[in-house]
């Protein structure tokens, strides 16, 4: 059993605090769904393994409530009756990423659509499941046109870091859908930066 423990929900983009250090290794797994998989690694470092979707339909990275399509991750209801709404979810190990972490999309709800009911989540895990935090939300009828969105991950890093995508509520049309593009995880790892001392 998974249990959510919501700490913090904001409609905005998160101002990242942390200074980052010239001297450490500047990493980063992302994935711009150039291609139709679910195991994309576009950045410096790999995702721990692929998207992880709960899709009634069970399409895969081709159909159903969660596929992907013209470069985007697209999100939505699959049918006019679904049992549940989806959510997708990728691991990333960021044992040894120093405090301040990054999180960087964009995020597009269906223009002809969406309305204040239609709810768009963002929930983070750093014991790789057991436990997920609430750290955005986004409603269909308070935004237009793709959105660029960076949280800042500090007190999230860890070895089992999950990151999920969750439609919360509403999407109860066919086309009522939410694309997200260009996912990545940006962090910086300290723990082979020598110091050299005269």
């Amino acid at each position: 059993t998974t249990t959510t423990t919501t700490t913090t929900t904001t409609a905005t983009t998160t101002t990242p605090t942390t200074t980052h250090d010239p001297n450490c290794d500047k990493l980063y797994a992302g994935d711009m769904f150039s291609s139709v998989s679910y195991g994309s690694n576009d950045g410096n470092v790999d995702f721990d393994g692929e998207w992880m979707e709960s899709d009634e339909l069970f399409g895969g990275a081709l159909s159903g409530q969660v596929f992907v399509y013209g470069g985007e991750l697209v999100m939505g209801p699959g049918s006019t009756t679904p049992n549940s709404l989806p959510e997708v979810c990728r691991k990333m190990d960021l044992s040894v990423a120093s405090p301040g972490a990054l999180l960087r999309f964009n995020f597009e709800f269906s223009s002809t659509a969406a309305s204040a009911d239609d709810v768009l989540i963002v929930k983070v895990s750093n014991n790789g499941g057991s436990t997920f935090s609430v750290i955005a939300s986004y409603s269909g009828d308070y935004f237009v046109g793709s959105i660029p969105v960076t949280i800042d991950l500090n007190g999230f890093e860890s070895g089992d870091f999950v990151v999920c995508f969750e439609l919360e509520s509403g999407f109860d049309q066919l086309l009522d859908t939410v694309a997200i593009d260009d996912v990545s995880i940006h962090y910086q790892d300290c723990s082979t930066t020598t110091t050299t001392t005269t």
